[in-house]
């Protein structure tokens, strides 16, 4: 009997907790993949070029970029101009 639960498991917030935790980044091959470590930004054609120099290096970031204007917004949050 469902009223013997008094509270509602299809809103539970460890459900919606896991919806949030997914990947922002959008599916699909990117425009571009950039990468910068200690302070050098290097743009790629594939994300296999980028992860080959972002793995196991310290502090690196990394992107995936959908467009030029996706490029210049990842720049501008990274303070790169």
């Amino acid at each position: 009997d469902s009223d013997a639960y008094p509270i509602d498991l299809t809103v539970s917030p460890i459900i919606s907790e896991k919806k949030n935790t997914k990947s922002k980044s959008p599916k699909g091959k990117g425009f571009s993949y950039l990468s910068l470590i200690d302070g050098k930004l290097i743009r790629h054609e594939t994300w296999v070029e980028c992860e080959a120099r972002v793995k196991g290096a310290r502090g690196a970031k990394f992107k995936k970029a959908m467009n030029l204007a996706d490029e210049v917004e990842i720049k501008k949050s990274w303070n790169i101009l």
